[in-house]
C-alpha cells in the first residue's frame, strides 16, 4: 500500500501540475485538452478503482486517516487532525498498506488458480 499511496500522491502531484498548464491550439482550431486524451481519462478510471480497492479493506474508523493521506497530508498533519499520535497514525497506515498488499495477493492467486474473488 505504500506504493499505492505513493502513486496517489504522484497523481495529486500531476493534478496540481496541470492547475497550471494552459490548452494548446493546432493550425487546424483543434484543441488538445486533457478532458479528451484517452490516456490521461484511462490513469483517472485506474486511480479511482484502486481508490476504491484500498477503501475495502480499510476498516472504518480508518477511513478519516486514508482520506487524509489521499489529499496529500503529512503524519503531522494528519495526528494533529485526528488527535492521534504521528507514530499511530503510521503504523495505521503501514497496517492498512499491508490489508491491502495481502487482499491484492489473494486476488491475483484465486485469479491465476481460476476462481471467482468477491469484495467484502
Amino acid at each position: 500500500m505504500c506504493h499505492v499511496l505513493g502513486e496517489l500522491s504522484v497523481v495529486r502531484q500531476q493534478k496540481n501540475s496541470l492547475k497550471h498548464e494552459r490548452e494548446l491550439t493546432f493550425e487546424d482550431g483543434d484543441l488538445l485538452t486533457r478532458q479528451n486524451n484517452p490516456a490521461r481519462v484511462s490513469q483517472d478510471l485506474r486511480v479511482e478503482e484502486l481508490w476504491a480497492r484500498i477503501q475495502e479493506c480499510c476498516p472504518e474508523r480508518h477511513l478519516p486517516l486514508l482520506k487524509l493521506k489521499r489529499q496529500g497530508k503529512s503524519l503531522s498533519e494528519i495526528a494533529a487532525k485526528t488527535g492521534l499520535h504521528e507514530s499511530s497514525v503510521r503504523r495505521i497506515l503501514y497496517d492498512l498498506s499491508r490489508a491491502f498488499v495481502l487482499q491484492e495477493a489473494n486476488e491475483e492467486s484465486a485469479c491465476e488458480s481460476g476462481l471467482a474473488v468477491t469484495h467484502a
